[in-house]
């Protein structure tokens, strides 16, 4: 006679109770993760460079987020910019889009500040332009300059970051004409206030340097590219990827010259 698979229980077959006791000792020792918690998870994974159990966190959090606070709250927002984030690492950059997006929505219903909006924009816009959607791109980037005008806030480095990054674009797609002028219209006010982030004024210095190049002035294309190189090994990290480019472009205008 086989041996059924039942244990006795004050006299009682019992299925598999022993298994089933087990797990629920087994759940009940792994605590519920709060929300703080799963932040921290997912940042600490985005540090590590560990991007998919990040991505994986990083959905716990926002379905953490949702329960305890709503779909339309400013923690949900939070953690769809972590989200953004988590997908920028694993390159799907359309599916960072739509992080940022979703946390621009959220903002947008909550009136939240206009530095906080627009940076969620600039990032969705930033990601947009990697799948070379860039209607849908300039679009966000020219939403957020427009806010943080609004606000009041036009003189600051978000604006002239995205502005950088608005002409960048539109290089991409042959609008030289309004790179130039939206580029020269911030190189002085950058060039003119020491608080100007390096990066920031490099990658103008540069910009300009390849609007020169593409019309075949490589003198001029070689002075903006050198001003950009100059500044960057001056004022960035050594390690810094933009260094590498700088000289690139510097070497390609000076084998143009000699030609």
């Amino acid at each position: 006679m086989s041996h059924s698979y039942k244990l006795i229980l004050f006299g009682k077959p019992v299925v598999l109770m022993a298994l089933v006791i087990f797990c629920l000792a087994g759940c009940s020792s792994q605590p519920n993760k709060s929300l703080e918690d799963l932040k921290r998870e997912t940042n600490d994974f985005i540090g590590k460079k560990d991007f998919p159990n990040a991505l994986k966190s990083a959905n716990a959090m926002l379905a953490k987020a949702e329960k305890d606070h709503g779909a339309l709250s400013s923690e949900c927002a939070d953690c769809w910019l972590g989200y953004g984030k988590v997908q920028v690492g694993l390159k799907d950059y359309r599916k960072a889009a739509e992080g940022f997006d979703k946390a621009a929505e959220i903002f947008t219903s909550l009136k939240a500040e206009a530095p906080i909006l627009a940076q969620a924009l600039f990032a969705a816009g930033a990601n947009l332009a990697e799948v070379n959607e860039f209607d849908q791109a300039e679009e966000r980037m020219a939403r957020g300059i427009q806010i943080l005008n609004n606000s009041g806030d036009e003189n600051s480095f978000n604006i002239i970051s995205a502005s950088t990054d608005l002409a960048s674009m539109w290089l991409k797609r042959g609008r030289n004409k309004d790179a130039e002028d939206l580029l020269q219209n911030l190189l002085k006010p950058c060039r003119n206030d020491p608080n100007t982030p390096p990066n920031i004024l490099a990658r103008i210095l540069n910009n300009l340097g390849e609007i020169r190049y593409l019309r075949g002035d490589y003198g001029d294309a070689l002075d903006y590219y050198q001003q950009a190189l100059d500044l960057a090994q001056a004022k960035m990290p050594e390690n810094d990827q933009m260094i590498s480019v700088f000289k690139k472009n510097v070497e390609n205008a000076k084998g143009k010259m000699k030609k």
